[in-house]
């Protein structure tokens, strides 16, 4: 069953450990980042960007951000995740009091814009 996001999950925190075994109940949800682009993510790791989540085992461990993996078939990226509270050890821009996560594939100071954050 693919769960669909919902207005009550606007400020759950992310479960990193969750998310590194492939359980994104906590990533679930709308994201929208400051250039207005839309990121939704169902319960199956799905997107409406026809990408796709992967868990990556112990991400918080071997990375300074814990982060997942988007994949398409052929193609890739990383999605930061940022709990509540976490900050960027490259810079932090962004509402660390939220959520949030990051498309991109390499880490660095990212622009306040970059971040989503769930609606």
């Amino acid at each position: 069953m693919v769960t669909e996001p919902s207005e009550n999950q606007a400020e759950t925190d992310l479960n990193i450990e969750e998310i590194n075994n492939n359980n994104f109940s906590s990533l679930v949800g709308t994201w929208e980042n400051g250039t207005e682009d839309t990121l939704i993510i169902y319960s199956d790791g799905s997107t409406n960007k026809n990408l796709t989540v992967h868990g990556v085992e112990n991400s918080d461990q071997t990375s300074t951000i814990p982060y997942a993996s988007l994949t398409d078939g052929t193609t890739g990226a990383a999605l930061g995740l940022f709990k509540i509270g976490f900050e960027n050890p490259d810079g932090d821009r962004s509402d660390t009091s939220r959520p949030r996560v990051v498309i991109g594939q390499q880490g660095g100071n990212y622009s306040p814009e970059t971040y989503y954050y769930r609606q």
